[in-house]
């Protein structure tokens, strides 16, 4: 190594190059490993080692590392002088054979489980009382002045009832009637000191109205009666087809004495339909409402009951018409049981409300307070459509048997509940009685299948004369 390193300091080799640092280090290691060579050699030659155990030596060297550690830590707990304990060899004795188990028995098959019941399915929801709706009114009052008579105006001058009164128990009496669906609102009362013009362009004075009513036999009573209808809705300070095409009203109501020549209901519009009067139509000779209006006659000579009567037969009128037809003696719909009368159907030993000139007790016409009792069908259509035919015994008791008493409990069973029932008609008939045309616009096929109930209603009919209706009931 001195050599290699004067080799490599040749070119600057020198005397001092001998004694530098570097030139020592190396002279002593090579020393060093020089003297470990020869001990080395001396070592083997006093203990010769056989091949065997050169190849032991091989063995042990490839040892599992983990294996000499452990050989290590025995060393340092059990010195080599002590004495092992020796390791008995000797064969375990062979266990006894365990007994075979026995062959487990076929387990018992598992009872099936019983099926689970399917669940009931959820009732559907009862039909529940319809939401008030609010119906606005507008008024036309023709009360003249008699200025012959102080000034008084002709309900005055005669004694009769003051119309706004009469609208408010009116109004009272069929919201609470209808179940607190109908809520009349009046919009605006027109005062109108004149007398209505009739169709043929005639018109009373103050004298000749007098005259009129104070004739026993009525004889010099202007005929025709017939009032215009579209004069009075068109020429009196007010356009009402204009406020109804807009939606601002909803009815008419008119106010006169006799021989005003007023009808009870009728249906101005665009479909407009026998309402107990001839329609008032659209179109060139008719009116020009756009929508249908309900304008209803009213007298102030009269009272509370008979314009209740008047909304009665207002009510007959749109009710056939949404069921194609009536007629007693036959229950072809549920408008035919609704006002089915015993005592105008010899094949029923029963009635259902009646009609508005007959309880369900009545013989004939305002037969109201027939003390009789009957069965009837009427309380089942508080649970309307899920009618059941059950039956009742009543008599004019049932409604204090007078005419006012049985309009308001014939009313206060017309149907009133949300939904569509089974025939394909609203639950709440009095959507029909207040604006068939807003009834029926959400079901286009309202009218087809109302002329389609008429003929079967008219088939039915015809069978049944002759063959009874017997064949015909639900058992």
């Amino acid at each position: 190594m001195g050599l290699m390193y004067l080799a490599k300091s040749r070119k600057g080799f020198s005397v001092f190059s001998l004694m530098s640092p570097t030139f020592f280090y190396l002279l002593a290691a090579f020393t060093v490993i020089t003297i470990a060579f020869n001990i080395n050699n001396t070592l083997r030659a006093e203990h010769p080692v056989s091949k065997e155990e050169e190849k032991e030596e091989v063995v042990i060297d490839e040892t599992d590392y983990d294996e000499k550690a452990l050989t290590k830590a025995e060393e340092k707990i059990l010195p080599k002088n002590v004495l092992q304990p020796e390791l008995s060899f000797e064969p375990e004795p062979n266990p006894e054979p365990e007994p075979e188990p026995e062959p487990n028995p076929e387990p018992e098959p598992e009872p099936e489980p019983e099926p689970e019941p399917e669940p009931e399915p959820e009732p559907e929801p009862e039909p529940q009382p319809a939401s008030t709706v609010t119906r606005k009114v507008l008024v036309l009052d023709f009360d003249p002045i008699i200025e012959s008579e102080d000034n008084k105006r002709l309900h005055v001058l005669f004694g009769w009832n003051d119309p706004a009164s009469l609208e408010t128990q009116f109004a009272a009496d069929v919201k609470s009637s209808s179940n607190n669906y109908v809520n009349y609102q009046i919009y605006q009362r027109v005062k109108i000191d004149d007398y209505p013009v009739k169709e043929d362009d005639y018109q009373y004075t103050d004298s000749s109205f007098l005259n009129c009513w104070n004739d026993p036999d009525r004889s010099s009573c202007h005929m025709p009666d017939g009032a215009d209808y579209n004069k009075m809705l068109s020429e009196y300070g007010v356009d009402a087809c204009a406020l109804r095409n807009n939606g601002t009203i909803h009815e008419v109501w008119i106010w006169g004495a006799p021989y005003f020549g007023y009808y009870e209901s009728r249906l101005a519009g665009p479909g407009a339909f026998w309402y107990n009067s001839p329609p008032l139509t659209s179109g060139w000779t008719g009116t020009p409402c756009t929508k249908q209006l309900p304008i209803m006659g009213f007298s102030y000579e009269r009272g509370v009951p008979e314009m209740l009567e008047d909304l009665g037969h207002r009510t007959e009128s749109a009710m056939s018409h949404t069921y194609g037809g009536w007629a007693e003696n036959r229950t072809s719909h549920n408008w035919d049981r609704f006002a089915l009368v015993k005592a105008q159907s010899p094949d029923y030993n029963y009635s259902g409300c009646g009609s508005v000139h007959y309880a369900p007790s009545s013989t004939s016409d305002y037969d109201w307070g027939n003390p009789q009792t009957v069965q009837s069908t009427c309380d089942d259509f508080y649970n309307y459509p899920d009618l059941t035919g059950a039956k009742e015994s009543v008599n004019c008791s049932t409604w204090n048997c007078n005419g006012y008493g049985y309009l308001k409990w014939w009313f206060s069973h017309i149907p009133h509940f949300t939904g569509v029932a089974p025939d394909g008609k609203w639950n709440n008939w009095w959507r029909y009685i207040l604006d068939y045309q807003e009834a029926t616009a959400v079901n286009p096929w309202q009218e087809i299948l109302s002329k389609f109930l008429a003929f079967w209603g008219n088939i039915v009919a015809t069978l049944q004369g002759n063959f009874g209706s017997a064949a015909f009931e639900k058992k």
